[in-house]
This record gives C-alpha cells, structure tokens and sequence, in this order.
C-alpha cells in the first residue's frame, strides 16, 4: 500500500515542474495572438480597397479564429495553473517542513537529489529517505481531495410530466 500512494504521488507531480514551461510557451502564444489581432483591427478603410487585412468578411473570420485560438490558450494555462497550485497546495500542508521544500525543490523546481540535498543541508540519502516519506503522505491526501471532490454524482433537475 505505501509504494501505491508513492505512485499515486509520483504520477500526479512528474508533469508539474513542466507546466511552467507549458504556461510560458502559451503566454508567448496570446501575445502573437493579440498581435496578430491588433494587425487584423487596423485596417485603413479610408482607401477605395482595403489594405492590411483582405475583405471585410476575411477580417471578420480572421479575427474570430484568433479570438477562438486565445481563449483555448488561456482555458490550457488555467487548467495548468489549478493543477499547480493543487499540487502546491498539498504539498504545503504536508506537517513536516522537510518533505515541503523536497517536494517543492523536486517537482516544483526540478531539481534533482544532489542539488536539493545542496540547499537544505542533508545527505542525499536522507535526502532520498524524506522524499519517500513525503511521496507517501502527498499520495494520502491527494487521494483523500480527490475522494472528496470526484465522487459526487452530478443532480439533474426532476421534470416532473404534469409541469411539461
């Protein structure tokens, strides 16, 4: 049972210290966006034939597709910064102030073994050995918020015949 919540740990940090790398290649992505949308809007409709943008139909469509593309950028880096800050979040319940700053040097920092042993002043075996007991209590509670959150059944609204 105590290398299943390891695991259920392992699995659910492994992809956090990337999502910062995610986060900022989307951030980069709105910016182009919004740029090109600037582009788009600045067409000079003081000429006989419109320049910087193609037909008036072609600006509209243009700049819905970049509107559309945005708004996936940002619902993407929302859903990364929930699963961030859910993961930080436990991690900074955790009782022990040790496997805080490994959990957060490791997954938060991606730092390996060795540099986090560097920063906090302990062995990389104990190093090693906190991260174990660390994994297994991230792993407990984050069952435990997901228990909570996931098994509730969606209600539907009764409609009852006679009202229809």
């Amino acid at each position: 049972m105590t290398d299943d919540y390891c695991e259920i740990a392992r699995d659910y940090l492994k992809p956090i210290c990337r999502y910062r790398i995610r986060i900022n290649v989307l951030k980069e992505r709105i910016e182009t966006l919004r740029g090109d949308l600037y582009t788009l809007r600045a067409v000079d409709y003081s000429k006989e034939r419109l320049s910087g943008g193609g037909t008036p139909s072609g600006i509209d469509g243009g700049i819905a597709t970049l509107v559309d593309a945005e708004s996936a950028a940002l619902a993407e880096m929302a859903e990364l910064v929930t699963r961030k800050e859910t993961a930080v979040s436990i991690i900074n319940a955790l009782p022990d102030m040790d496997w805080k700053n490994i959990l957060t040097h490791a997954y938060v920092n991606g730092y390996d073994n060795q540099e986090i042993a560097d920063r906090i002043s302990l062995s990389v075996d104990r190093v090693k050995q906190l991260r174990r007991e660390a994994l297994y209590e991230f792993g407990i509670q984050l069952k435990k918020r997901t228990k909570t959150t996931l098994d509730y059944t969606p209600l539907h609204p009764i409609i009852h015949t006679d009202k229809v």
